[in-house]
């Protein structure tokens, strides 16, 4: 994988002295129900543009109108226009274009829902119409409309203007229409593109084609109660201005109502509820780009910080970029479109070159990229992002997967999309039959997700459904039973269990066997933290105790000293990531008599098939089922099942909402570094349990919204082209022997690439195809613990099922809206998530250095697997098998050990703020995939930028587009953690913290040292 689960950003983040007000003006504001604030803005429109038709003869914000004016003006009509009328219209267009690329280009280059630009945009239209409403009341501007004489000698109209200097109608249009080009561009940037607030002509039609018109309830139909309000609120807005204007208050009167308006459009915002960044990312391959956990950090590095102080000449850049990149664009679309430009300027571009400059250190030009570059490229990213109470740690890719996430949301919560032509199997393209499974499935889906949203039922159940639970497994007892009755579910009891690909025998599945990863605590070593346990045993004694008020608090207490024996025989985080150490075939008889207690036997039989034998398993920790059976013989059978007990808890206690299980789950909170009380928004949780229970039907509906022939297209070039750079690096290498080095090469050559989503197994474009994949799902929008359980088991079905088959080859270890990527060795196949290309990783309408940067190097990494410490030991074919010389094997152990006391040196703050040391070891494989991924793709975008150049990138012009190649792969790694979350992954995960991760890379990378001209060119650690 390319990265843990955590959000990946392994350091600690000191806390910046950023006042409470600065960091609400310069968060986002959350869009959901931001309609009714642009609500007002119709009546605004209707207002000004009423008094404005009276006072001019002209709008100033309906140019639809103006248009017309214009037309019918150059032409000498209508008759009773007064002469040259049509030149106001003309200038009312203009400076409302003008208005639109100016309000456009700050949401753009600030953040299109940023409060403080959305704050700043109102004040300003609020103070433009106060400007036309003094020089009114002085009065440089007429107050009242003018008086209309017929002239005999003319068929013209006179229109007498009060006292008034010249040219003041034209200085009161030109302002009030600039103006007026706010609100539109604030509708835009807040995704309401259905609001005009001025043109009604398609709302009219929107309206009145709504198929719900009339039968939705007024809650349920928000397009068309938007549509209705808009266009009476215009209405009343257009009749208050015919009426002000005729009135004593005059135009003066209606232009300070409208000031007061725009001003509390201000307020509002301020006030506005905060949008919350952050997601989660799962992934369950062998070997992720992203690490498994929770989704916290902050780093945990205690390096010093500069002083950041903003550069005026770096803003005016980036003011001036994009105002030109505007200009071009909408004013001159013909120049923007040549091919030839250097300079990209197309929206996409310039979305892109604002978001690095974002992440940008505020002072990069002044750091030094060759010793300070996750600074340089990080700095900002660090000040513009917060952790959220529920989260230990937040990365880019965690952003992505939350913009996936709200993507889910919203079809969740929309209805099934029937009217959808997106893509070729949307739902207007399927036939018949397969539309009617396709609703099925989405029905299916949506049970799911709204007996998951249903608090107040799940409240009402409090701890119920899992006293049920823990009273199967008492019943179930003794220890053979219990354990097979948690595996139903997908809990391991004392022995984890599972099926996959034989290692000596790819297209074979065979039965494996483990400890379970872990206990309770995160760790086998942080059973050693004596303060720890003491208060993980009294969380656990409380949590039963408040299940069992009539139990012993002694037996409870006993769970915690028997799971510290289970921790001490387990293997190590580095044992279970050796295949040379975990691969142990023996027959099914031999495994059971290592730990006879269990009942291996019987525990196999209750999760196989029924007409499946199993005579042979994978034993991956013998010594621990011996010491499992010599622990087992010394404890009493009572606390044997409470243990049994208390992993259900654990397992299910997420399921229900009770005080007896809380304690549970503010100790997990602060294990890592969260807010005690915290927990995700609801609707995150349920997505959650969406794409964990029915993720290949959830899939199947984002493939249709976010991904794209051509983008499946584009990667498959990515990843052939890295493939072709890899083997050249493998044939060019001294160290292997020429027989080795045919071998790898033709390895790399047979590697299968997948990308997007799975067309087989199931086929998620094929709704009859999931409606029987899924057909064993029973689920209702009722039963929320039920149909957790039911997901559970059908998960634990669907593995076993593949037993006495040949390996699917087919299947994904992913969904397809996963944010992640994987290399699986027996199947000698890389796999990339549609989820994980996305902006900023990937785009095919930005230069390439941006997409090879990030995600070729994601693609690069994965196949680096292929030769890292595990994947070296799989053949071209998938075999477990030695296929090296041994010359080649030493050679490869002596260039590795490099990168093991490399990473070995990057420290992160203990409990007691000594240095906890990165595992040099635990990490190899991931940093040698890092090293070799980021090669290989800057070899193959260099050799594909040789034949199709790239366009630079406006306001970046202090990197050359190679230094911004890496620019972009190590802004996919900025990040922060939690001082807790970041000393967890040290002992558990296989990759190394995000910050080391740019550091280390960048010191192995002679291009990086040759781009940014660094003295010492020599990379540290080097193997291919």
């Amino acid at each position: 994988m390319i990265t843990d689960n955590e959000a990946m950003g392994d350091d600690f983040e000191k806390p910046q002295a950023k006042s409470q007000v600065r960091q609400r003006l310069h968060a986002e504001i959350d869009a959901k129900w931001a309609d009714l604030i642009l609500l007002g803005c119709f009546f605004c429109s209707g207002l000004i543009d009423s008094m404005a038709f009276n006072m001019y003869a002209c709008f100033v914000s309906m140019q639809t109108g103006n248009t017309i004016f214009v037309g019918l003006g150059v032409n000498g009509q209508p008759d009773s226009a007064p002469r040259y009328s049509w030149a106001k219209s003309l200038a009312a267009i203009v400076c409302f274009a003008l208005g639109a690329l100016f309000f456009s280009t700050v949401h753009r280059f600030f953040g299109p829902q940023k409060r403080w630009v959305l704050i700043s945009s109102f004040a300003l239209q609020a103070a433009l119409i106060a400007i036309v409403a003094i020089l009114t009341t002085i009065p440089v501007i007429p107050n009242e409309p003018p008086v209309v004489v017929q002239r005999n000698d003319s068929k013209f109209l006179t229109f007498t203007m009060p006292s008034s200097f010249p040219g003041s109608d034209f200085a009161a249009i030109t302002i009030l229409a600039f103006q007026s080009a706010g609100q539109i561009v604030a509708s835009r940037a807040l995704k309401y593109n259905a609001m005009p607030t001025v043109v009604l002509t398609s709302l009219y039609c929107d309206l009145m084609s709504d198929a719900q018109l009339f039968t939705a309830p007024l809650g349920q139909n928000a397009d068309r109660n938007r549509r209705f309000l808009g266009a009476v609120l215009l209405l009343c807005g257009a009749i208050s201005g015919a009426y002000l204007t005729k009135s004593d208050a005059g135009f003066k009167g209606g232009l300070w109502i409208a000031v007061g308006i725009k001003l509390a459009m201000t307020v509002a915002w301020f006030f506005w509820k905060q949008k919350k960044v952050v997601a989660n990312i799962m992934s369950n391959e062998k070997a992720p780009l992203i690490p498994r956990f929770d989704t916290s950090h902050a780093r945990a590095d205690p390096a010093p910080r500069r002083q950041r102080c903003p550069s005026k000449k770096t803003a005016l850049k980036v003011i001036g970029a994009t105002a030109a990149a505007g200009i071009l664009y909408y004013g001159v679309p013909e120049v923007a479109a040549q091919s030839k430009s250097k300079l990209c300027l197309t929206p996409a571009c310039v979305h892109a070159a604002s978001e690095i400059l974002y992440n940008l250190s505020p002072n990069y030009k002044e750091l030094d990229a060759c010793t300070d570059f996750e600074e340089l490229v990080c700095g900002g990213w660090r000040d513009r992002h917060d952790l959220r109470p529920d989260q230990g740690d937040a990365f880019t890719g965690t952003i992505m997967s939350e913009n996936s996430e709200l993507l889910l949301r919203h079809i969740l919560e929309a209805p099934y999309p029937k009217d959808s032509q997106h893509s070729y199997f949307s739902p207007m393209q399927l036939k018949t039959v397969e539309k009617s499974a396709d609703e099925q499935n989405f029905d299916k889906m949506r049970s799911v997700y709204d007996a998951c949203m249903n608090e107040d039922k799940i409240k009402s159940l409090g701890v119920e459904p899992l006293l049920k639970v823990l009273s199967e497994i008492k019943q179930a007892y003794p220890e053979g039973d219990a354990a097979s009755l948690l595996a139903r579910y997908g809990v391991p009891g004392l022995i984890a269990t599972g099926t996959g690909a034989d290692d000596r025998d790819p297209d074979t599945v065979v039965v494996s066997v483990a400890a379970p990863y872990t206990f309770g605590l995160p760790s086998k070593e942080r059973y050693e933290d004596d303060k720890l346990v003491e208060k993980y045993r009294g969380v656990t004694v409380q949590v039963l105790k408040a299940l069992y008020p009539d139990a012993k608090e002694e037996s409870f207490s006993k769970i915690i000293d028997f799971e510290k024996k289970l921790a001490a025989a387990s293997p190590s985080t580095e044992e279970r990531e050796d295949v040379t150490k975990y691969y142990n075939p023996m027959s099914l008889d031999e495994a059971n008599q290592l730990a006879p207690e269990v009942d291996l036997k019987g525990l196999l039989h209750e999760l196989a098939p029924k007409n499946v034998d199993i005579d042979r398993v994978i034993v991956m920790a013998p010594g621990y089922q011996s010491e499992l059976s010599s622990i087992l013989k010394k404890t009493d059978s009572e606390v044997v099942m409470n243990y049994f007990m208390w992993k259900a808890v654990q397992a299910f206690s997420g399921y229900v909402d009770a005080d007896e299980v809380k304690p549970y789950r503010r100790f997990l909170n602060e294990l890592a570094g969260r807010d005690p009380d915290s927990t995700p928004e609801r609707w995150r949780k349920c997505v959650g349990q969406v794409e964990d229970g029915v993720g290949w039907i959830l899939s199947r509906f984002f493939i249709e919204k976010a991904f794209s022939a051509e983008a499946k297209k584009f990667g498959d070039t990515i990843i052939t082209d890295i493939k072709t750079e890899f083997a050249k690096k493998l044939e060019a290498t001294k160290w292997m022997d020429k027989a080795t080095t045919k071998l790898a090469i033709n390895k790399v050559h047979n590697i299968i690439q997948k990308i997007g989503y799975p067309t087989k197994s199931p086929d998620i474009m094929d709704p009859p195809s999931l409606e029987k994949y899924y057909g064993s799902v029973n689920v209702s929008s009722e039963t929320f613990f039920q149909n957790a359980l039911s997901v559970r088991r059908f998960a634990v079905d669907d593995e076993w099922s593949a037993l006495g088959k040949p390996v699917d080859r087919d299947q994904w270890g992913m969904y397809a809206s996963t944010v992640n990527a994987y290399y699986n060795p027996p199947g000698n196949e890389i796999v990339f998530p549609a989820g994980i290309m996305q902006f900023p990783v990937f785009d095919v309408n930005v230069p390439a250095y941006m997409s090879y940067g990030a995600f070729g190097s994601v693609a690069g990494h994965e196949l680096s697997h292929a030769f890292d410490s595990t994947g070296r030991h799989y053949d071209q074919n998938g075999n477990y098998t030695d296929w090296w010389s041994n010359s080649t094997v030493d050679a490869f152990r002596e260039r590795a050990e490099c990168f093991v006391d490399q990473y070995a040196k990057f420290s992160v703050p203990g409990n007691d703020d000594k240095p906890l040391h990165v595992n040099g070891r635990l990490t190899l494989g991931e940093n040698i995939a890092d090293a070799g991924g980021l090669s290989a793709s800057y070899q193959a975008w260099k050799r594909r930028s040789h034949k199709k150049p790239n366009q630079d990138l406006p306001g970046l012009e202090h990197f050359t587009q190679e230094q911004l190649f890496f620019v972009t792969y190590s802004n996919w790694w900025c990040g922060k953690s939690r001082k807790e979350n970041a000393i967890s992954r040290i002992y558990t995960d296989p990759h190394a913290p995000k910050w080391a991760r740019i550091l280390g890379t960048m010191a192995n990378s002679r291009e990086f040292k040759e781009s940014f001209k660094c003295e010492d060119k020599k990379p540290t650690c080097q193997l291919w």
